[in-house]
Formats: C-alpha cells, sequence, structure tokens
C-alpha cells in the first residue's frame, strides 16, 4: 500500500485495524453458528475463500479494494479456526490433546516459511512481483 499505491500511513493503519475488528466480530458470530454437518468440508472451502481472497491485493488499484482483503481473511481464518477446534475438541481424546496440539501447531505454522521460500522466487521468475521504484 505505500509502496505501489502511495497510501498514507493512516489508510495502512485503518486497514490493519477493520481486519482486527472484522476477525473479532466474527469470533462472536461464528462461536454461535451451529457446527455443519460436512466440517471439513466447510472448513477448507472457508480457508480457501480466505486465502484466494488475497489475489485482490496483487491488481488493487485503490484504497477500498485492499480494505475489503482484512475484512474477508479475518472473517473466514476465524470461522475455519472455529470449526477446527471444535472437531478436534470431540474427536481427539483427552489424554492424547496435549501431543496431537503441538503437532497441529507445528504443521500450521512451522511449516509457514516454507512456503515463502518457494513463493519469493516463482513469483520473481513468472515476472508477477513489482518492483517499487
Amino acid at each position: 500500500m505505500r509502496h505501489v499505491l502511495r497510501a498514507p500511513k493512516v489508510e495502512v493503519g485503518l486497514v490493519v485495524s477493520v481486519g482486527g475488528v472484522a476477525g473479532a466480530l466474527m469470533s462472536l458470530v461464528a462461536g454461535n453458528l451451529r457446527m455443519p454437518r460436512r466440517r471439513i468440508r466447510t472448513m477448507f472451502a472457508v480457508w480457501g475463500a480466505g486465502t484466494l481472497s488475497g489475489l485482490v491485493m496483487g491488481v488493487a488499484t485503490d484504497f477500498w479494494e485492499v480494505a475489503v482483503f482484512p475484512v474477508v481473511v479475518s472473517t473466514s481464518i476465524v470461522v475455519g479456526n472455529v470449526f477446527w477446534e471444535s472437531m478436534v475438541q470431540e474427536e481427539v481424546p483427552a489424554e492424547m490433546t496435549g501431543r496431537s496440539s503441538p503437532v497441529d501447531w507445528f504443521l500450521s505454522l512451522g511449516l509457514s516459511p516454507v512456503g515463502l521460500v518457494v513463493a519469493g522466487p516463482s513469483l520473481g521468475s513468472s515476472g508477477c512481483a513489482r518492483t517499487t521504484s
């Protein structure tokens, strides 16, 4: 936003805070939702929609287009995580929770640097990466 859209710092802060507020409000809503029959399918569909909304950032030409991204991402992550955590609490025996949670977090967060290592060179070689001057 700062380099490509030449947005002031206030707009950058507004976009970040809008995402946080949207996630907090959706957590209140998602906690009261009934579990879908096909939890895993719904969970991955919601997470996928949030991930695909990142494409907006690549073609954004105005502030409002960028402001939509954190709202969609925050709400989809929260809904998917509520479904996931509820499913883990129901399906994993209580005595195994201490062993399954570290594996869950390792696979969820520990492999994210691998994605960055793959994404950087692949975007650079495809010509999709924007350079600022």
